[in-house]
């Protein structure tokens, strides 16, 4: 299953690279993404023609996430010389679907007390789309907006920006429903606390390197990494005191 991942990724880049002229400039490459919307009559003659019909399975799984799905289709298109190969086509579509299914999605509750003493909670998200490549790599957005087909929208289009930059990372994102506008220094600060609190075990330089996106600047990677490296300092102090190892579930 990896080594799939692995071909599809590498075929992306190298396809990339010949269109550019240059296999050293592969970087320079953006993905010309085409503005056609999931109903619409070119998508319906594309899959009359059967050319995107193995992505029937995603259509029937998540009905409910349309973003998503529009964004797993307009890269089908852009691939569909890959899923022509007499040889490999078959594997390519395999792989492609593959990716398009999270390796993780991790949903949580956040909970935060507002400047009136009142509690408060949002959804909080984080999918980590694929690791063929390296470490999910993906920003944190807090926007109201924000569900998890935005999120699996948003991290199945970092897989190919990471990819075709050259980058060895995978690709994630995640997020939540909150919505900093209006709220207080002290509100943002208690909210970005406890989101930390509910994601911080799943994160790690090896594994799962976020960053920031809408809703999420530096004063609010500031209070997250704060209550990160909090979380390890308890966690290295219990393992001393204990001299045993711990796992990261509290």
């Amino acid at each position: 299953m990896r080594s799939n991942l692995l071909i599809l990724v590498f075929c992306i880049l190298r396809l990339a690279s010949s269109v550019n002229g240059n296999p050293n400039n592969a970087g320079q490459v953006q993905l010309q993404k085409q503005n056609i919307d999931i109903q619409s009559s070119t998508d319906e003659s594309c899959l009359e023609e059967g050319s995107l019909s193995f992505l029937d399975p995603l259509y029937k799984k998540y009905p409910h996430q349309p973003v998503f799905l529009q964004s797993v289709q307009e890269m089908a298109i852009s691939l569909q010389s890959l899923f022509a190969d007499i040889d490999k086509g078959e594997l390519y579509k395999k792989a492609f679907l593959i990716m398009a299914e999270p390796e993780r999605t991790i949903g949580f509750r956040v909970s935060w007390m507002d400047d009136e003493g009142q509690l408060r909670w949002n959804r909080g998200w984080r999918v980590e789309f694929n690791s063929a490549l390296g470490p999910y790599k993906g920003g944190l957005r807090f926007h109201p907006t924000v569900d998890e087909g935005i999120l699996k929208f948003l991290g199945f289009e970092q897989i190919f920006k990471n990819a075709l930059l050259g980058l060895p990372l995978g690709g994630g994102k995640g997020g939540s429903d909150f919505d900093p506008k209006g709220k207080s220094e002290g509100e943002i600060r208690r909210f970005c606390e406890s989101f930390m609190q509910e994601i911080f075990r799943y994160l790690h330089p090896s594994t799962d390197v976020p960053a920031g996106d809408i809703g999420v600047g530096g004063r609010e990677i500031g209070y997250m990494y704060g209550t990160y490296k909090v979380r390890l300092l308890i966690i290295s102090f219990l393992q001393i005191y204990l001299l045993r190892p711990i796992s990261h579930t509290f």
